[in-house]
């Protein structure tokens, strides 16, 4: 019986995982598939359930919980609750830089003034 309460859709896409507690370990991970509260991915190492973990690929980052891992048809894989999400990474990137830059130039500005 399906106990799962949103339908996983298919993903087949690499990303990195780093696990938050230390010691910290970054592995590069292939997503399976996922649904709206977490997903599944085939590893080349074991993470134990309940390790804090950051997810990135292209411009996001996924913080979530490892809910278990273990062999499935001879795979390492686990699967991950989600917990926030973070979109368009490379443009909050961009205005951190935009407005590093105006509050260099204010303080250039005003250290000429005195």
């Amino acid at each position: 019986m399906e106990r799962r309460k949103s339908p996983r859709l298919e993903a087949g896409f690499l990303a990195t995982l780093t696990t938050l507690a230390e010691p910290e370990q970054t592995l590069a991970v292939r997503v399976e598939d996922v649904s709206s509260a977490g997903m599944r991915m085939s590893l080349p190492g074991r993470i134990p359930s309940g390790m804090p973990v950051k997810l990135s690929f292209e411009d996001r980052l996924l913080l979530g919980e490892v809910a278990w891992c273990g062999m499935v048809n001879g795979e390492l894989q686990a699967g991950l609750v989600l917990e926030h999400s973070l979109d368009g990474l490379s443009d909050l990137k961009a205005l951190v830089d935009a407005l590093s830059a105006d509050a260099a130039s204010a303080l250039h500005l005003r250290a000429h003034k005195s």
